[in-house]
């Protein structure tokens, strides 16, 4: 909707400009007049371009936070390229920080990849890590890749989004404690800036999980005094990548129990969930270095 209003004002713009020329210089008539038409309307078309591209294609309404979580099953595409929509939204209005959950060793390769021009060079540093050959559960996908592109093209078009990582463990802490730390940490140097976090449905959910007879405290369970909103990516039924344990592509199951549209709705199939937005579908997004796990990488997987 936003990119359609922006590219009808581009052309009635051009319109105006043209029926003006006409009106003013008396018709086709004059081909020096004709001309600068010709390269009105090219400029206009040219316009309208650019403010298609500027546009965000992020679902309405979807709910505004200081700290917004977004809980996925890790190894689609839709997640991270939904995450990508959330995030141009907030940069459109200001600064705004992506957290992703990925190892802290692989922050300075991000920000490479950042400053860089997006070439296939500047690609293959970025995948030159360890994590990039031997994640198992689909955080390694080329849909997080695309995820990380579409910030560096944020950037790169004068936008302020800051990117960091949170997957470590520290000591003496679980996962999910771990995660909360670093958040936690980053949010009181950045006070100020809004977070859109994706990560993991169970570290994304404000309830604690039992496991084992014990309870699980999940970050965003532990971050609540921040007042984190938690908006779970539902879907239907598809297919992700991941390890389970076999290494490939694996089938989803529909949690709802009933058929739902596209769209933002209250609660969650899980628990500890604001809201739900349900994704058109989920599809799997493969390993973006082509050999991990002996599987082809998507550039190469027939459609």
């Amino acid at each position: 909707m936003v990119s359609f209003m922006a590219n009808t004002g581009a052309i009635s713009f051009c319109r105006i400009t043209v029926a003006f020329m006409l009106d003013v210089h008396g018709g086709f008539a004059m081909k020096p007049v004709f001309a600068w038409m010709c390269f009105v309307f090219l400029g206009c078309v040219s316009l309208a371009a650019w403010s298609k591209g500027a546009a965000c294609d992020v679902p309405q309404p979807m709910p505004s936070s200081s700290l917004l979580f977004l809980g996925e099953m890790h190894g689609s595409r839709e997640a991270p390229a939904m995450t990508g929509e959330i995030v141009c939204s907030y940069a459109k209005k200001g600064p705004v920080a992506l957290g992703l959950e990925l190892p802290p060793a692989e922050q300075d390769g991000i920000e490479r990849y950042l400053a860089s021009d997006g070439d296939a060079d500047a690609e293959h540093r970025l995948l030159s890590g360890d994590f990039w050959r031997s994640d198992k559960d689909g955080r390694a996908s080329s849909a997080m890749v695309a995820l990380i592109e579409s910030v560096r093209r944020l950037r790169h078009e004068g936008s302020q989004v800051t990117v960091f990582t949170f997957s470590e463990i520290l000591p003496g802490k679980t996962y999910d404690a771990s995660i909360a730390e670093v958040i936690r940490g980053f949010h009181a140097v950045h006070p100020d800036l809004p977070v859109v976090a994706l990560m993991g449905n169970v570290h994304a959910s404000q309830m604690p999980f039992q496991v084992g007879g014990h309870d699980l405290l999940t970050t965003a369970y532990l971050l609540r005094d921040l007042h984190p909103i938690s908006v779970l990516l539902a879907y239907q039924s598809g297919t992700i990548w991941a390890c389970m344990p076999d290494c490939g592509v694996h089938k989803v199951a529909d949690k709802w129990g009933i058929a739902r549209k596209p769209g933002l709705y209250a609660g969650s199939p899980m628990g500890g969930y604001y809201s739900s937005y349900v994704l058109p579908s989920i599809a799997a997004s493969l390993p973006a270095v082509g050999d991990a796990k002996g599987t082809k990488s998507e550039s190469s997987q027939s459609e």
